[in-house]
């Protein structure tokens, strides 16, 4: 068989069941399903895969309307008609209000997780479960790259995240070619969103960027594969910060954080950046902070010049033997989040 036609090979049940194995921790799952062959086939798949698995989660199909289309009101009709006709639960949540004027694909991104969040609290389903592919990724990934993201970045998206709601992506090895062909074997359709051709939106050039790419060798494949690599890398990036702080980092009654200056300088600037973030989330409570500013903090403490600097809500000086973290003066007590290294 051409590689080519193995490709194109539809999932079998055993594959789609070892996909969908993580999913058996759970008691109920919302599906986030737009109508396009990706979340199509993960509706699909994923309730044939329930009838055959004793002890499965409920599934309910989730399909947010933005209103940014004149015929997304009937594409969200269309799912819950494919769901019904599957025996699924379904839910149509709407985008309502003002829509901006730039930034609307990371913006509709956005609300549209706000709303399956709320759904999911009200109706106790403990994640939501995406149809993002293996294409998915390569794209994430040249995105972040054009960027000057680092490890953290172009490790691309997890198969389970927690920000900003749980999330598991079954489908993250999976190319798009395959899934379609899965529903094509099932003679189940799909719906074809214009907007995947408007050269105005930047995953859209990148897709069309990673198809030249891939006459050259760098195909989605590689780069899903390099992402993965550097997962790893990340884990044990982050142990060695987590290790770091155990040994360096101590606080003060009045909620001061210590770094040991000595031992902060002998460490590597990857390890030292981390350690910032970790410290500087706590202590300030913001979750992103931009890796060129963390880099900058970083140089100042090693070129030993100023007195204090201010970031992330906190105040970071130097003395003969320690940095001090401290909350900023005036602002409120930091709110608990997930801190990750942004671009």
């Amino acid at each position: 068989m051409a590689a080519a036609d193995a490709e194109a090979e539809p999932l079998g049940a055993a594959e789609v069941d070892r996909l969908f194995e993580p999913l058996l921790d759970y008691n109920h799952l919302g599906l986030a399903v737009s109508g396009g062959s990706d979340s199509v086939a993960l509706m699909v798949l994923a309730s044939g895969w329930r009838e055959r698995r004793p002890g499965a989660p409920k599934l309910s199909v989730l399909c947010v309307d933005h209103g940014l289309r004149a015929e997304a009101a009937r594409e969200a009709v269309q799912v819950s008609d494919w769901a019904s006709g599957l025996g699924l639960p379904h839910a149509v949540l709407q985008w309502a209000g003002d829509k901006p004027n730039s930034g609307l694909q990371a913006a509709a991104r956005q609300a549209r997780y706000d709303l399956m969040a709320a759904w999911c609290v009200r109706n106790q389903a403990q994640t939501i479960v995406t149809g993002h592919t293996l294409d998915d990724q390569a794209e994430t990934v040249l995105m972040r790259l054009g960027r000057g993201s680092g490890v953290d970045g172009l490790s691309g998206m997890p198969v389970a995240g927690g920000a900003p709601w749980p999330l598991i992506r079954p489908f993250l090895a999976v190319s798009r070619v395959r899934l379609r062909a899965s529903l094509r074997q099932i003679g189940h359709g799909w719906i074809d969103d214009p907007s995947n051709d408007d050269s105005g939106f930047e995953r859209v050039r990148v897709r069309r960027a990673l198809a030249v790419l891939g006459e050259c060798g760098v195909d989605a494949k590689a780069i899903a594969r390099s992402a993965e690599r550097l997962a790893r890398a990340r884990q044990a990036l982050e142990q060695q910060a987590f290790a770091l702080h155990e040994t360096a980092v101590s606080e003060e009654a009045d909620g001061r954080v210590l770094i040991e200056l000595d031992a902060f300088r002998r460490s590597p600037a990857e390890t030292r950046i981390r350690l910032l973030q970790m410290v500087l989330h706590k202590r300030g409570g913001q979750a992103a902070l931009r890796l060129a500013a963390l880099e900058r903090l970083d140089g100042w403490l090693m070129d030993g010049g100023g007195r204090a600097r201010t970031l992330g809500n906190c105040r970071i000086s130097r003395r003969k033997r320690a940095i001090v973290v401290a909350r900023e003066p005036g602002r409120s007590k930091p709110a608990r989040q997930h801190h990750k290294l942004d671009p």
